[in-house]
Formats: C-alpha cells, structure tokens, sequence
C-alpha cells in the first residue's frame, strides 16, 4: 500500500497538485461516531476485542470514493475502481 500510495502521489504531483507532507498510514473507515455521548461504551468494546485475531483478506482490488458528508448523512459514490497486480494499462475496470 505505501508502494500504491508512492506512486499515486507521484503521478498528482506531475499534473501540478502538491506533494503529501505527512508520512502515509494505511486505514480504513469502518464507521463514523456522530455523538462522544457512548463514547466510553464504544471505547470498552473496543478494547474488549483489541487482541481478538480477525484473519487476513487477500486484496486484490480497491475503489476510489467520494465522501460527501451532509445533515441527512454521508453520500458515497465510486469514482473509480483498479485492480492490484497488473501493470497501470491492466489496472483499470
């Protein structure tokens, strides 16, 4: 992934957008916490399952997303989709 992120980084930077500054951390969004009001349940539950082993995936492709927040909630639409492995002309559905 940080390979991924080195290369996507690259190729903005030669169309003119600015280098990322910070160091890359791969993550994924597994939900949003609108209120702190349960934080300190969600937190218990959490660290209930912290050394809870969950497997490992095999990905072999990913999608770009747009995340529009808005009051009635979060709109996600897939701007694209690229399949890991190939080279850049195979990437891309």
């Amino acid at each position: 992934m940080r390979r991924l992120a080195e290369q996507v980084d690259s190729a903005l930077a030669s169309v003119g957008f600015p280098r990322e500054r910070r160091g890359f951390a791969a993550h994924a969004t597994l939900g949003r916490v609108r209120s702190p009001r349960n934080a300190t349940d969600l937190l218990a539950a959490i660290r209930a399952e912290e050394r809870e082993a969950f497997g490992a995936v095999v990905v072999a492709d990913f999608a770009l997303m747009q995340s529009q927040l808005n009051p009635q909630g979060s709109i996600y639409t897939v701007l694209d989709r690229f399949i890991l492995g190939g080279t850049a002309a195979e990437g891309r559905r």
